[in-house]
């Protein structure tokens, strides 16, 4: 019993330090995005096609978290993982009219 009692206490220590680490890099990524999305807001038609690509290749980066590892993430990095998923002509197009749309009703 103490042996796995030993084995489990270091085991959460090690989850414990890896967890904090994992955040840490997803807050640089969500900050990262958020960039992203506000130079998104300002760039002129080509730019805002290459900031979408950008965010896309970030989806493909960290999707891994929730779709792999079933990590907790946090309500910004889930629904961006989820909007970012389908990666086409079609969802560009979208992505720039929707942010065109935000920005002119600013």
């Amino acid at each position: 019993m103490d042996k796995m009692k030993e084995i489990l206490d270091e085991l959460l220590e090690t989850y414990l330090r890896t967890k904090v680490e994992i955040d840490s890099i997803l807050n640089k990524y969500e900050a990262l995005i958020k960039s992203k999305i506000k130079a998104l807001k300002e760039a002129d038609e080509i730019r805002k096609e290459n900031i979408v690509k950008e965010l896309f290749t970030i989806q493909n980066e960290i999707c891994i978290v929730v779709y792999r590892y079933s990590y907790p993430t946090n309500k910004f990095i889930t629904d961006f993982i989820y909007d970012f998923d389908r990666q086409d002509d079609i969802s560009i197009n979208y992505i720039v009219d929707k942010i065109k749309k935000t920005s002119d009703s600013d």
